[in-house]
């Protein structure tokens, strides 16, 4: 950290995409704050002891019906879902032992928040796959990042549900950050052959092309 703010004060401050200092600040805040973080879930998982790997987290969530599908479960970690973006992610880090966080967000939420699966199988899998896996920062962030909190819980179990995509990143981010479909049609090449913003959203393909997939943000 102490080197990246040395070489912004001679250079001047720059983001990790290259396109100026965004809203997380510099490549040197940036820093910064991730390794706050990652010594925020080494502390944080001594404080929460086992709760860590118990279904309800450290947290201790109530009232959430988890599933254990196997055959969901195979489809999501054969990157098999249907979600280009989510199945870039899976494809890579089965071949490659690697994702980008951004990849493991998306892919961890899908999971819980729209495949409704029991949230440590996904965590499990990580763990096996990851080759810079560390307890703390796997199945911290799951419990962390991805389980609801016990007041969301209450709150949703209050509404009906309703059929929508509740992970709205599977069709937000790729449009961000990966806008010309590089990485997604190099790990999902069966969609090369169509334009670009059906190869974002091949359901689109099924039906009126004009047609969009109902998204409703989770928080």
């Amino acid at each position: 950290v102490k080197e990246a703010r040395a070489q912004e004060r001679q250079h001047g401050k720059t983001s990790s995409t290259s396109k100026g200092v965004g809203k997380t600040g510099s490549t040197g805040t940036r820093l910064h704050t991730e390794l706050l973080f990652r010594d925020f879930l080494r502390f944080s998982a001594l404080a929460w002891g086992t709760s860590l790997f118990k279904i309800g987290g450290p947290f201790h969530i109530k009232g959430v019906p988890w599933k254990r599908d196997q055959e969901l479960f195979r489809k999501w970690c054969l990157g098999q879902t249907g979600f280009p973006f989510v199945d870039a992610g899976m494809r890579e880090l089965a071949a490659t032992g690697y994702m980008s966080h951004l990849h493991r967000q998306c892919c961890a939420a899908f999971l819980v928040r729209d495949l409704g699966l029991d949230w440590r199988m996904g965590a499990e899998h990580f763990e096996s796959q990851l080759l810079d896996h560390t307890p703390d920062a796997n199945w911290g962030n799951w419990a962390y990042r991805i389980l609801q909190r016990p007041s969301l819980v209450e709150t949703r179990a209050n509404y009906p549900l309703e059929e929508h995509v509740n992970t709205v990143e599977v069709v937000v981010w790729p449009a961000v950050h990966d806008a010309q479909l590089e990485h997604t049609l190099l790990w999902v090449p069966e969609l090369q052959g169509l334009p670009k913003d059906l190869a974002r959203e091949p359901w689109r393909t099924e039906g009126q092309p004009s047609k969009r997939i109902k998204i409703k943000p989770y928080k």
